[in-house]
């Protein structure tokens, strides 16, 4: 026959069961919560690579006045250098003129 259990006994039975259920499902959390974390502070050392490396990219370009400087000394050589080359041909095209003419 079938064995009699208490109606105390079968509420405990029961409390008991879903305390080990719950004890079981904060594990589990518990566990995945883990992963998570692990899981974000790879990614935050990977972007604090990535960080450092654009700060590190960033330090080897020139910064803007330093390259408008240079920009107007370029500028400025290829005016001098292109009004030398005019008076030069002028000076050219005089003599060839001068020859030509006799």
């Amino acid at each position: 026959m079938s064995e009699a259990v208490t109606l105390r006994e079968h509420l405990d039975q029961r409390f008991d069961d879903l305390e080990k259920r719950l004890e079981d499902r904060w594990a589990a959390e518990r566990r995945a919560l883990g992963l998570a974390e692990r899981n974000i502070e790879g990614r935050l050392e990977k972007l604090n690579e990535l960080r450092q490396q654009v700060a590190t990219d960033r330090s080897e370009y020139m910064n803007r006045e330093v390259a408008e400087g240079r920009l107007s000394r370029m500028e400025a050589w290829q005016s001098k250098a292109t009004g030398a080359l005019v008076v030069i041909a002028g000076i050219g095209v005089a003599n060839l003129v001068k020859l030509w003419t006799g």
